[in-house]
């Protein structure tokens, strides 16, 4: 009779003695009491399964995900990253796949993962050293520790929505969380636009470590402190469109934004009258122009540096600048026009004496080329800006309709003989002098990027850019997302790019224009 037979069979009266053996009692009460030892254990898996921290199996984590609308999805990168770790793992086994491939995988503290951590034989052996750490990933990977990160990704998803969703801690939480990472700390950039996560990976790898004495301790290798960072209202290029524009044509420029940026002015060469272009912003009072001419065809930049690129050759040295009051028009009086200094003027309106740059540069003494100082960059405030476009205009004797001549003194400051174009005539309309577009850097509104390692590329090896990486990424962040937000995902991209090229290292706090790139160089192209 078993033991639990016998604890049944205590309980009844001992009148009738029941567990007397030889009795039908005693024989039915231990035929049935048999499974109830298996029943038992299964109810406490059943109950088990029933909590989060107690739940043994991935299949009841993904059940209890599911009952709080945590999609499977949303668990998208894990399940991928333990997937390609297995299949790396079992290649590396078969000798036809790299360690190294398996270890990387994990967001170790620099030196990074050494397979040499697991040479602890005497003498050295590399088939115990390959065995050992086959086996240490393999128990990375295997049923208990899925178990742990599931339990530890939807704790943190229910911990971070009663925190708060919508805010910059939500979503670093939720990202870091969709990489299975923790959140370490947090700094935010002077400007607030720009936030910086320190996070590391929960997912570790152990190995053996000797002791003083000879005892061999498994160890997880230290995690990593990377990077995570939030951007707000993120730059984008835009541009007014290339617009055909006429000598002292006056247009205004129409932006929405935060603050005022600076810009850059394109100018395409069209007819052979793109003589000594020059844009001018009319309320701020500001200039830039070229001593020169833009062929046909050929494009001008002036840049937010207070650079001038002629087809991408730095023409600098023939660019010029100006600060100061400029005339208004008297027909169409506006708020912005300069005004005579006086009693009740305001300071920012009061016409001032211009000064250019190079200094002398407006003189009709000064000779271009210039030595290539830059210039002060144009700029554009929210709203409409009112902006004025010229080119080198000259006039000459003019014969009238009754035969007569009113002749015009040639004055070189203003037109030079065959670098100016001709005036346009009584009656006559100007022609086209250039097509020019101003281009700026813009914070875009309900906009936020989020950038994570580039790390996490290697969990999609046939698509470089980590497309798949992304989606998984971003659909796990969507619950925190603030309404009406619209959220992207990228990497991190430690090499240079131009225009984004920043340096961004440890040392520094967030940058003000760009997520912490520029820091390598980008390997050079294959020939064909």
């Amino acid at each position: 009779m078993s033991a639990r037979s016998q604890k049944i069979l205590s309980r009844f009266p001992a009148h009738m003695e029941a567990s007397r053996a030889g009795k039908a009692l005693t024989n039915v009460t231990d035929a049935l009491a048999q499974n109830l030892d298996t029943l038992t254990s299964s109810v406490g898996r059943v109950r088990r399964a029933h909590r989060l921290s107690e739940a043994d199996e991935a299949r009841d984590l993904f059940l209890l995900a599911g009952l709080h609308g945590i999609r499977a999805d949303e668990m998208a990168v894990l399940t991928t990253r333990f997937a390609l770790t297995s299949k790396l793992v079992e290649q590396a086994n078969s000798a036809d796949g790299s360690l190294s491939a398996v270890g990387n995988l994990f967001g170790i503290a620099p030196p990074g993962f050494q397979l040499e951590r697991y040479a602890v034989d005497q003498p050295p052996s590399d088939v115990k050293t390959r065995a050992r750490f086959i086996q240490a990933a393999r128990e990375s990977i295997n049923a208990a520790a899925l178990a742990a990160a599931l339990r530890r990704r939807i704790a943190t998803v229910a911990e971070t929505h009663v925190q708060g969703n919508g805010t910059i801690h939500a979503l670093a939480t939720a990202a870091a969380n969709a990489l299975d990472c923790d959140l370490v700390s947090m700094a935010h950039s002077t400007d607030r636009y720009f936030h910086r996560a320190k996070v590391r990976d929960r997912l570790t790898l152990t190995f053996p470590a000797v002791q003083p004495g000879g005892a061999v301790v498994e160890t997880a290798f230290p995690s990593a402190e990377e990077e995570l960072l939030i951007e707000e209202n993120p730059l984008e290029r835009l541009e007014t469109g290339a617009d055909p524009r006429r000598h002292a044509q006056l247009f205004p420029v129409p932006r929405r934004g935060f603050e005022r940026v600076l810009a850059r002015a394109i100018i395409t060469g069209t007819g052979g009258r793109t003589i000594g272009p020059m844009v001018v912003n009319r309320d701020d009072g500001q200039g830039i122009g070229f001593a020169g001419t833009v062929p046909e065809g050929s494009t001008l930049v002036i840049n937010e540096e207070g650079r001038a690129l002629l087809d991408g050759m730095d023409a600098t040295s023939r660019a010029f600048g100006w600060k100061g009051a400029c005339f208004a028009d008297g027909s169409q009086p506006h708020r912005r026009d300069f005004l005579f200094a006086g009693e009740g003027t305001p300071a920012d309106r009061a016409a001032k004496y211009v000064v250019p740059t190079p200094e002398g540069s407006l003189s009709s003494a000064f000779t271009f080329p210039h030595a290539g100082e830059s210039i002060p960059a144009l700029s554009l405030d929210v709203g409409e800006n009112r902006f004025a476009f010229f080119v080198q205009e000259g006039f000459f004797s003019n014969e009238k309709a009754d035969g007569t001549i009113e002749r015009v003194e040639p004055r070189p400051a203003v037109a030079f003989a065959g670098g100016s174009v001709f005036a346009a005539g009584e009656g006559e309309e100007r022609q086209t002098a250039a097509l020019l577009s101003l281009s700026w850097l813009e914070r875009c509104a309900y906009r936020a990027r989020i950038w994570i390692s580039s790390r996490f590329l290697q969990l999609t090896p046939d698509d470089e850019e980590g497309r798949a990486t992304r989606r998984q990424v971003l659909r796990a962040v969507e619950r925190f997302r603030p309404a009406g937000v619209r959220l992207d995902v990228d990497f991190i991209d430690n090499r240079w790019v131009l225009g984004r090229g920043v340096i961004f290292t440890s040392d520094h706090q967030p940058p003000e224009q760009g997520p912490g790139i520029g820091m390598e160089l980008w390997k050079v192209p294959e020939e064909e």
